[in-house]
């Protein structure tokens, strides 16, 4: 999966390397994402959901007891 489009980067361009400046929820994001992914069985999980037949899935209302 590529972030190319959904973050606004911005280049810095300075003598000893460049730097990127994005915002700070962009940032939070980005933390979110190498935190989750570093969760063992984690990534796999939310492949094998992605796969599922939702048709088959139940589905709840908030506050509906299952």
């Amino acid at each position: 999966m590529s972030i190319k489009g959904l973050i606004q980067l911005i280049l810095l361009i300075v003598r000893v390397d460049n730097a990127v400046l994005i915002s700070g929820s962009d940032w939070r994001d980005i933390e979110e994402t190498i935190y989750l992914n570093s969760i063992p069985g984690y990534v796999d999980i939310v492949k094998e959901a992605l796969e599922e037949d939702r048709s088959k899935c139940s589905v709840y209302k908030k506050g509906e007891k299952r």
